[in-house]
């Protein structure tokens, strides 16, 4: 799978940047316990060309950044 010209341009940059506008919210990853939840990142689903980024806290892999779902 390629990924599109701003799904590329994305990964890499501080979670702070905003998603682009063809990217569409999946969910949220969320580890430890029920009394004491971290948010790892929040995922996302390019309608483009179909890459999956996350959009790292600062406790995701790696923190505060977008970074690309390996494929397998």
């Amino acid at each position: 799978m390629q990924r599109c010209e701003a799904c590329r341009t994305l990964v890499g940059k501080p979670s702070s940047v905003a998603p682009h506008p063809d990217l569409s919210e999946t969910g949220s990853e969320i580890a430890g316990t029920a009394l004491h939840p971290v948010k790892r990142c929040d995922r996302y689903r390019c309608t483009v060309c179909g890459s999956r980024l996350h959009r790292n806290t600062f406790d995701g892999d790696p923190g505060g950044v977008w970074s690309a779902e390996v494929s397998r």
